[in-house]
């Protein structure tokens, strides 16, 4: 489970990731959103849209814990229970690199152009993923303070 302070952490460093994410202009001049919209690596938009991406997914990261904890003790939920487990999974897949290159940024290491690229392209496919565990937890949780927006 994410604690606060780790929270803090990560919002903190997605600045700098999104910033190192800018340098990709002249590799990948263009990024297609889950939404289908196209927009320039090097635009005021998509440093808004990956900083969202950004932050939707460690929101979604914390509260998949807590639903997965009130699941988790209800032999009922347990088709639920392991759907939510798959479905965070496979977000955890598709938001490695966001994740690792926050990561890196709060460490103060340096993310070259390729290791940039494959952040940049990846963000779509974390959002898409994130959106698909979050409706998971918004149709199983029992607890409507712990569904999500």
């Amino acid at each position: 489970m994410t604690d606060a302070a780790g929270n803090r952490r990560r919002f903190a460093s997605s600045g700098a990731v999104v910033a190192g994410i800018l340098v990709l202009a002249a590799c990948a001049p263009y990024i297609t959103a889950a939404n289908g919209d196209r927009m320039r690596a090097n635009s005021q938009e998509f440093r808004d849209y990956a900083r969202q991406v950004f932050e939707m997914h460690n929101d979604a990261v914390t509260r998949i814990a807590y639903a997965l904890d009130d699941l988790e003790s209800d032999p009922d939920q347990i088709d639920r229970y392991n759907g939510i487990v798959d479905a965070d999974d496979r977000m955890m897949d598709a938001c490695a690199e966001l994740n690792n290159a926050a990561v890196a940024r709060r460490d103060g290491k340096q993310l070259g152009l390729h290791e940039l690229a494959g952040v940049a392209s990846s963000i779509p496919d974390c959002e898409r993923a994130t959106t698909q565990a979050t409706q998971l937890i918004s149709d199983a949780s029992p607890d409507p303070d712990i569904r999500l927006r």
